[in-house]
């Protein structure tokens, strides 16, 4: 098995973040010392997650944002990473 890659510092923004594999990339993430900028709709998961990160030692930012908004679609500036995680539908 390879070498895992140190992602210390790196800047990195995750949608879908509230739940689901986003929220594990996330957590992951910032585990591993990146500068975590967590996006998704639903405030009240986002607040948990922060607070799950803080009770475990490391934080991550969040931010509530829908990806199909055209206003929410500058979060991503100023990151090194982007992981589209979140699932839309459409009719």
């Amino acid at each position: 098995m390879g070498q895992r890659r140190s992602i210390q510092g790196w800047r990195i923004l995750v949608t879908g973040a509230s739940q689901g594999i986003g929220q594990s990339l996330a957590t992951e993430a910032a585990r591993r010392g990146a500068r975590v900028l967590a996006v998704a709709r639903s405030e009240n998961l986002l607040h948990e997650l922060c607070q799950q990160a803080r009770s475990q030692g490391f934080g991550l930012d969040v931010l509530v944002g829908d990806v199909t908004s055209p206003q929410d679609s500058l979060a991503h500036a100023g990151r090194d990473h982007c992981v589209a995680s979140a699932a839309w539908t459409s009719w």
